[in-house]
């Protein structure tokens, strides 16, 4: 996988300018050395899933949650998010329910924007939604 992609996904935040494809700096010719700056804890989740809403449609499907933070979760998709109409940093889904035995904490709010896609793997920052509600 990219590591410029990579780097995204697993912090959170645009990767350096500087940082190559391959996971070395351009300018140095050397690795990067990636710390970890995840500003929350990642939990692993077991057996759980949810119920999620395309926001603006009626489009409902579930998905299993495979981890969760205070800043959103990582979610596995039974079905393409393209056969769903979502792509990935304009989409925001209303959490309509969800079940687990070992979620550590309830969600923090109750809509989420996809922030990155791998295939059927979506990661999901917890939000505001994009309008005020009626």
């Amino acid at each position: 996988m990219c590591r410029r992609l990579r780097y995204k996904a697993e912090f959170c935040k645009e990767a350096p300018d500087e940082l190559a494809p391959n996971g070395y700096l351009v300018s140095a010719y050397k690795k990067l050395m990636i710390v970890n700056t995840r500003k929350f804890e990642r939990y692993i989740i077991k057996n759980g899933t949810c119920l999620l809403q395309v926001l603006d449609t009626e489009k409902t499907f579930s998905a299993g949650i495979t981890d969760i933070s205070e800043g959103g979760m990582r979610l596995e998709l039974s079905v393409h998010p393209e056969d769903l109409n979502i792509c990935s940093e304009k989409s925001f889904l209303k959490i309509l329910g969800y079940s687990s035995e070992d979620v550590p904490f309830l969600p923090t709010k109750e809509v989420v924007k996809m922030i990155w896609q791998n295939k059927r793997v979506i990661g999901c920052s917890f939000t505001a939604p994009p309008f005020p509600q009626l």
